[in-house]
This record gives C-alpha cells, sequence and structure tokens, in this order.
C-alpha cells in the first residue's frame, strides 16, 4: 500500500505533521492486516492439500472395506474427510482405541514356538567306573601311581598318564556315544569286538539303554590249538557272571574278528534284521 500523501496548506505546519502520522500509521495496519488474510487463506490452502494427500496415501496403502466417512473438522476451518473402520457416532480416540485393542487380541493368539527338549545324556565315566571296566581305570589309577612308583606298571614314561595300568576313554567315548544314551534315541546296534570279561560290555549296556549290544570275543572258542582254529589259553569271557546268558541270548559271538568270512557270517545269520 502506498502511504498516503495529504496536502492541507490551511492546517499549520505543526497539525499538518499530526495528521501525516496518523495516516501513515492507518497505512500500515491496513497492510498488515491483508498480509495476514492472504497469509491465513495460504495455510487453509496448503492444510487442505495435506488432508487430502493423506486420505489417497491412506486409501491407496490399506483399502477399507465397508467403512463408514466421519468429517473431523480441524481449528481453522478446513474439513479433512477420512475413511474410519468404526461406528459413525464413535471419536476418532475411540476407534483408534479399538483397532489398537484388536490388534493386541490377535497378536495374542498368535501360538507360541514349540520348545523341543531332549532326553539327558548318560555320563560314562560314572557307569563304567561302577561296573570297574579298564577303559578308564588309569584316571582312577593315576593318583596313587604317582604318589608310589611301585603301583605303576609304566613308573619309567615320560608323560604321568602313562604309567599306571588301564586307559583314559571316557573322553573320547563321552563325546562320540553320548546322543546314543539318551532315552529318546532310535533303537540301533552296536558291535563290541573284544568282550575280554564283559565289563565293558555290560557299561556299553548300560550307558546306552536303546541299543542292541553285541560282541565277539576268540577266547570263549573251544580249548584247543590255535592250527586247529581253537583257543589254549583259558577263557576269559566265562569270569563274566551273565556270560552263559549272552551265549544263549546270541550277543556274545565266539570266534576270530580277524576271519573276516566269519564276520559276514555273524553279521548275516546273527545281526542282519
Amino acid at each position: 500500500l502506498l502511504p498516503l500523501k495529504v496536502t492541507m496548506p490551511q492546517i499549520g505546519k505543526k497539525r499538518q505533521g499530526s495528521f501525516a502520522f496518523v495516516s501513515h500509521t492507518i497505512a500500515f495496519l491496513c497492510g498488515f492486516a491483508l498480509a495476514t488474510l492472504i497469509s491465513s487463506r495460504s495455510n487453509g490452502l496448503i492444510e487442505s492439500k495435506i488432508a487430502d494427500d493423506l486420505l489417497n496415501l491412506r486409501a491407496s496403502a490399506q483399502p477399507v472395506e465397508d467403512a463408514s466417512t466421519a468429517s473431523i473438522a480441524s481449528s481453522d476451518g478446513v474439513v479433512s474427510r477420512l475413511a474410519l473402520e468404526s461406528d459413525p457416532n464413535e471419536s476418532p480416540d475411540t476407534v483408534s482405541g479399538d483397532v489398537s485393542a484388536t490388534t493386541t487380541a490377535e497378536t495374542s493368539e498368535v501360538a507360541a514356538p514349540a520348545v523341543v527338549t531332549e532326553a539327558p545324556v548318560r555320563d560314562f565315566l560314572t557307569i563304567a567306573k561302577k561296573f570297574g571296566t579298564d577303559k578308564v581305570q588309569g584316571k582312577f589309577r593315576l593318583p596313587g601311581c604317582l604318589a608310589n612308583d611301585a603301583t605303576c606298571t609304566r613308573p619309567s614314561c615320560v608323560k604321568e598318564e602313562c604309567r599306571p595300568w588301564g586307559h583314559y576313554y571316557q573322553t573320547m567315548y563321552q563325546s562320540r556315544l553320548a546322543d546314543f544314551s539318551r532315552d529318546d534315541t532310535e533303537p540301533f546296534q552296536f558291535l563290541e569286538i573284544g568282550f575280554y570279561n564283559g565289563l565293558g560290555y555290560e557299561t556299553y549296556k548300560e550307558f546306552m539303554p536303546k541299543g542292541e549290544m553285541h560282541s565277539m570275543e576268540i577266547s570263549c572258542l573251544p580249548e584247543g590249538s590255535r592250527d586247529e582254529g581253537k583257543w589254549p589259553w583259558g577263557n576269559f569271557a566265562s569270569k563274566n557272571h551273565l556270560y552263559q546268558q549272552f551265549v544263549d541270548e546270541e550277543r556274545l559271538h565266539c570266534g576270530d574278528a580277524s576271519d573276516l568270512k566269519w564276520l559276514d557270517e555273524i553279521w548275516k545269520t546273527k545281526m542282519k534284521r
């Protein structure tokens, strides 16, 4: 707006100056009011455009079936029309709460994944100690051997673990056979070569109860010369209290496991299922 120029020669200079100040002030106020009106109108158009864009975006991203249409008036009089999944009489806050509650309920109905638990494994060392098998005797004889060389079978060995009688097989058997010791494992066959006095065999039977145990032993062959396919140095296997039971059950097979023909015969006639 251009400032008003008023010429009043009949008014004195002092009064003429006051009148000019008033006219400038009026002009400034008129300009400010007009600018505010234009700004307000522009803002209203922008907000209306934003509301329409939001409506279009929501409609394209998530179509609403059988939705009623509610009108929500903004503070400056611009009306945005939004599709709501609700009763027309419900307020936006109520609808939002219902949607959230429904989502939470649906989420809670999702079944939790099933937790698969395995049966515990057995401890080979504990069972082997119970039966007294040589497979773990090294561990239990070592302390006495180190305290008294006279109890060692090889006292001059550089490696201390090699001095006492017995083996340290517990770590290997535990790591390799532990899964077969579970009560929920599938049935299987297990073959030991070298029954001797059966303490290891009994350990295997208790350690892996799902296994069908078999063992081979040369010393339970009929007594006689090796040239005749017999065994002249005594029947070590017969020292086991269940020896005859294992033989009758065809779980203990007496023969030379280095004879491949005999091995094949035992497999086909006694073990193959």
